[in-house]
């Protein structure tokens, strides 16, 4: 007979206090702080180097700890992971630090300039996607533009028909909408608007092009309470094609046949 969802929590309690016995005071904290919540905070997420990192996408890793600030954590080791091989390093390394989104910089001569992107539910992975750069504009070449303050969130705009018309690409859109987005909230301010986020791809190409832009509001020129957007690029900007998209039926699928 398995075992009730309060019987396992008892078991798991006991296991991580060593034996027996009820777990300690730290312990039980712990657990507690695990447990389902009925407003989730923001997403953290992890970002981290595989097995080899160029100094390139060093750069890459950065940058998107900077514009996810504070809710991003960056690894400064090199990790043995292939995530589309054996993600269970990945799983284990959301789980420790407390990231449900995830990204994984390599370089390679058989994919370089490589990013893996992805999210975990209940401690597994949901979806990943394996991103190869083919251009790549970091913040430092956008030094001395205004940037975004810590915290905001970012107006995302999809253009093109491949973002509602193939699968695929609405997979990779939700997912960029979930690493981008931060904290969830049910109203925002106007002045609180101070960036954007384009990504555009054409329907005879696989490359999308992401852009970044600082929004300053200006005083309509016509007169008006509705101010007027002015967009400066302040980076990052990449242009990057899509290489592997798998979710979590694949991936089960995909173990379960070569394990």
């Amino acid at each position: 007979m398995a075992p009730t969802p309060h019987q396992a929590k008892v078991n798991k309690a006991k296991i991580m206090a060593g034996g027996k016995k009820q777990p300690n005071a730290r312990v039980a904290r712990y657990l507690k702080s695990q447990e389902s919540q009925m407003h989730e905070g923001p997403k953290n997420a992890l970002l981290m180097k595989g097995i080899k990192c160029s100094g390139g996408m060093s750069v890459v890793l950065k940058d998107l700890r900077s514009i996810l600030a504070p809710s991003a954590k960056l690894l400064s080791k090199n990790n043995d992971i292939v995530p589309f091989d054996d993600a269970s390093s990945i799983e284990f390394l959301s789980t420790k630090n407390d990231c449900c989104l995830f990204g994984m910089a390599s370089h390679n001569k058989k994919r370089p300039n490589n990013l893996v992107i992805g999210r975990t539910f209940d401690h597994q992975i949901l979806d990943m996607a394996e991103l190869g750069l083919i251009h790549y504009k970091s913040l430092f070449d956008y030094r001395g533009m205004p940037k975004k303050r810590l915290g905001s969130k970012p107006m995302m705009l999809f253009l093109g028909d491949k973002w509602h018309l193939d699968d695929e690409w609405k997979k990779l859109q939700n997912l960029l909408v979930d690493f981008f987005r931060g904290e969830p909230v049910e109203k925002i301010s106007l002045s609180g608007v101070d960036h954007m986020m384009s990504f555009s791809v054409s329907s005879n190409s696989d490359v999308c092009h992401m852009r970044t832009y600082y929004v300053k509001l200006k005083k309509h020129p016509n007169g008006g309470s509705t101010p007027l957007p002015h967009l400066t690029a302040s980076g990052p900007d990449m242009d990057f094609k899509v290489s592997y998209l798998i979710s979590l039926f694949l991936i089960s699928l995909y173990f379960c046949f070569f394990s």
